[in-house]
């Protein structure tokens, strides 16, 4: 369960850490999660965090753990809260992750499940933008603890469809059902804080990546 592979794992990993005199712990938060459902589109920050999830619960959990180690041993760390990733060099038989699994059901002509009507909106991040900042993480340090990190930019599952189509040109069976009460309804990043203090602007467009993800799919 979520406690067992994520709680637990990591509760270990931060004392570890701290034992070994670690220079700077950097967790990645869960964005799309922790914060549920919000009344403005683009969430920031200080905007309150109430997850309707068991795994965004769980991503809360630690990060309140490392303000409690900050706060007892003055433990460095550094969270981002990281939208919704994607790219090509992500295990594709996790089944996580709506381009991945999309795609790979295209690959295997299977259908495509939707949850609800297809109207929800998520900030979807290629893994090359996301591993620019972890990089630029290691060697800067920034001037607060909490970061969101995504694109910045909402897409419907509906854009997703478009593109997949008449962009890619792709053939696929469609199948809406229920949609489920554990998937927060909208959910876009405001990145202006890390933008404004690294120069942050993720350079891979949803288009873009993809046609890439696609492309490694059909060469693996």
């Amino acid at each position: 369960n979520e406690i067992d592979n994520n709680v637990k794992g990591s509760l270990i990993l931060i004392e570890q850490s701290y034992l070994h005199k670690v220079k700077k712990f950097i967790f990645i938060s869960s964005g799309g999660t922790v914060y549920g459902n919000q009344s403005n589109l683009k969430i920031k920050e200080d905007d309150n965090t109430n997850p309707i999830s068991s795994y965004g619960i769980c991503k809360l959990m630690i990060e309140n753990y490392l303000k409690l180690y900050n706060s007892l041993y003055n433990f460095n760390y550094l969270i981002f809260r990281v939208s919704n990733v994607y790219g090509e060099f992500i295990n594709y038989k996790r089944n996580q992750g709506v381009i991945h699994v999309w795609l790979n059901k295209i690959y295997n002509h299977e259908e495509i499940t939707i949850w609800g009507d297809g109207n929800s909106v998520r900030d979807y991040l290629h893994i090359s933008d996301l591993v620019f900042v972890f990089n630029y993480a290691l060697r800067y340090n920034f001037k607060e603890r909490i970061y969101n990190l995504g694109y910045g930019k909402g897409h419907s599952l509906n854009d997703i469809i478009d593109i997949l189509q008449n962009d890619l040109k792709l053939n696929f069976k469609l199948n809406f059902i229920h949609n489920r009460n554990v998937d927060v309804n909208d959910n876009v990043l405001n990145i202006d804080k890390l933008s404004n203090e690294i120069g942050y602007k993720p350079k891979i467009s949803l288009i873009d990546g993809i046609n890439r993800v696609w492309n490694s799919i059909t060469k693996r």
